[in-house]
């Protein structure tokens, strides 16, 4: 028999970003190398033979510092890597709901019949993932090992094991990232001793403490955002936002303002978007590509405070890191304090305080 710790990477930008990962190759967040260092202290006084990874560098990296702490070889597989999904791949979750509302629905509530150009099919996913961990628990007999792999893959393998029907996929818990299971495998069969624990992550490091799309009654927003660029009528749209956030900032939008959002728009239309919940527009954000830099970044009122604003960060990191940029810089008057403590939550330091406007910085390296 063969003990196996099936670990889920820790927490990379996709799964604050709420954007689609797959085989797209996305970096830990500050938080995500926060798991990794408990997961390694948890595992402290478990003896561990091997450890096993994705290929994937979110799952090498939660990986790695387990294996060189237990002075143990590191085995990467390919065939543990997360499904692969096609054209969705590093899109929003909020864009593929809206373009492809029916498939959006089959990935989340029956994910058998889930189909997208270029995917890797439920049936398959779950025959490859089961063959791995099979096949390395037999070359591991009598020990006791530790395989890393990624959320979407460990459901489709669990949904196996426990002899469910895909459409019942629901009724499976989600597996917080650094989440770890036990299981026993004999002769192919595989047991499951505990699923999913992440009560050895403090709660301030815990993806699924600050996110509430997997459990009820949530007082935070979790829906997801799908973008649009300035173009037509939402051109006059963010207008009105870029309006609101000058007021808050003490000054006017001046035409020539609203012209060079006009020019950076259409040489790059990614660099404005609107942020929309269906039809309704909430948010919006300004980046200037060429500097790598956050213009403004914009909630309506009525959206504020529900943890929403992080999507359209992450939508800046997406346009500033494929401009080339390491790094990502906004600058805010002194007085937007709450504007400030926002960007600290997400990992900004502050490059620059002249006593009138703070100059907060991203490391996109990471």
């Amino acid at each position: 028999m063969t003990n196996v710790y099936l670990i889920r990477h820790a927490e990379a930008e996709g799964n604050i970003y709420r954007r689609v990962h797959g085989h797209y190759d996305s970096h830990l967040t500050p938080r995500g190398r926060m798991q990794i260092d408990a997961l390694v202290e948890h595992f402290k006084d478990i003896h561990l033979d091997g450890v096993y990874t994705s290929d994937l560098t979110r799952a090498k990296k939660t990986a790695e510092p387990l294996a060189e702490d237990h002075k143990v070889p590191l085995h990467i597989f390919k065939t543990l890597r997360e499904c692969a999904q096609g054209v969705w791949e590093d899109v929003t979750w909020g864009d593929v709901e809206w373009i492809d509302p029916e498939q959006y629905h089959n990935y989340l509530y029956d994910p058998a019949k889930w189909n997208c150009t270029g995917c890797e099919r439920f049936y398959p996913l779950q025959r490859r993932i089961t063959k791995a961990v099979q096949e390395i628990a037999a070359e591991n007999d009598g020990k006791t090992i530790a395989i890393i792999t990624h959320g979407y893959a460990i459901r489709a393998f669990m949904c196996g094991v426990y002899g469910m029907d895909p459409s019942e996929i629901t009724k499976l818990p989600h597996c917080d990232n650094a989440g770890v299971s036990l299981l026993k495998v004999e002769n192919g069969q595989i047991s499951v001793d505990y699923f999913a624990d992440n009560k050895y992550l403090p709660e301030e490091i815990s993806t699924f403490a600050h996110q509430n799309w997997w459990r009820m009654n949530s007082d935070k927003d979790d829906r997801n955002l799908h973008f649009t660029d300035i173009s037509g009528a939402s051109f006059d749209i963010y207008v009105r936002f870029l309006k609101d956030w000058y007021k808050l900032c003490g000054k006017e939008v001046t035409d020539l303002t609203v012209k060079d959002a006009m020019v950076r728009s259409a040489f790059n239309p990614k660099s404005i978007v609107i942020g929309y919940i269906g039809d309704e527009p909430v948010g919006c954000i300004d980046v200037d590509a060429e500097k790598g830099r956050i213009n403004f970044v914009y909630l309506d009122e009525t959206y504020r405070g529900k943890g929403l604003a992080v999507q359209l960060i992450g939508h800046a990191v997406n346009v500033c890191r494929d401009a080339g940029h390491d790094k990502m810089s906004v600058v805010l008057p002194d007085y937007l304090k709450a504007s400030i403590a926002f960007f600290k939550a997400d990992y900004y330091y502050i490059a620059e305080d002249d006593g009138t406007c703070v100059t907060m910085e991203k490391d996109l390296s990471i």
